[in-house]
This record gives structure tokens, C-alpha cells and sequence, in this order.
């Protein structure tokens, strides 16, 4: 509840408060922060992972955000997705961390969730990760 009120400043002040916190409850608190900091400015959230030192936060948190962001408005997270892959490369399986999903997964179930149709027509249209996009839908709509 206390996140749904803040502005995008804040969010930043709150972001760096994290490294204070005991690994448990910062891990809780990055996940509620960057998920929230998704839904109401992602572009801010994923600039602020990019200026953080530690090359793994960004990795971390860009999910989050990006999954923050499919929750509320999927159609503008996969298409700032298809115009920047490169920022996106490094997540899914292949980026090394443990269950984390692809850029594709992430909107693509996200966008299930509200529009099925309009989710399994953007995941048809990928060059990229396109089989792994129209299983999340299909995932998502069994679910």
C-alpha cells in the first residue's frame, strides 16, 4: 500500500533505501518496489537499474519492471521490447539466474491475462523468442 502512493522521485529515494535492508526483506521490497515502479513510469525504473553499479541489479530488477509495466498497458511494454532487444538480451534462461523468463514470456502472459487474442497476435508476430511467446499465452489462457 505505501508504494501505491509515491511519484516516480520517490520511488528512486525508496530503490536506494534497498541496500539497508536484510537480504530477505530486500529481495520482498525490490520485488513490490520494481513491480509497482513498473506499472507507473518503467521507463524511470529501468533507467535507474542502469545507473547502478552492481551489473547484476539491473539484470534482476529489469524483469520485474517489465512485468510491472505488461500488467498495466502489455501493448507499449512489447513494443518498447521489439525496439530495444538489446536491453532485453540478458533475460530468460539463458541470462544465468535461476527461473527467470524471457522479455517475450513476461508480456506475453501478462498480456494473456487481459486481452488473449491481442497476446497471441503480438507473440505470431516475434522474430524473436516467438515459440517461447505463444506458449506463455497458451500457459496463461489454460490457466
Amino acid at each position: 500500500q505505501y508504494y501505491e502512493r509515491l511519484s516516480p522521485q520517490q520511488f528512486e529515494d525508496e530503490a536506494k533505501k534497498l541496500l539497508g535492508l536484510p537480504i530477505g526483506e530486500r529481495t520482498i521490497a525490490r520485488i513490490l518496489l520494481f513491480t509497482r515502479w513498473g506499472e507507473v513510469d518503467a521507463y524511470s525504473a529501468f533507467e535507474h537499474a542502469k545507473g547502478d553499479a552492481r551489473n547484476t541489479f539491473i539484470h534482476t530488477v529489469r524483469p520485474i519492471v517489465l512485468q510491472g509495466w505488461a500488467s498495466v498497458d502489455p501493448a507499449s511494454a512489447g513494443k518498447y521490447m521489439t525496439g530495444n532487444p538489446h536491453e532485453f538480451d540478458r533475460m530468460g534462461p539463458a541470462s544465468g539466474y535461476v527461473n527467470t523468463r524471457s522479455a517475450q514470456c513476461i508480456i506475453a502472459g501478462e498480456w494473456a491475462k487481459q486481452d488473449p487474442n491481442g497476446a497471441i497476435a503480438w507473440a505470431n508476430s516475434l522474430d524473436k523468442g516467438k515459440d517461447e511467446a505463444v506458449a506463455s499465452v497458451e500457459r496463461e489462457v489454460a490457466r
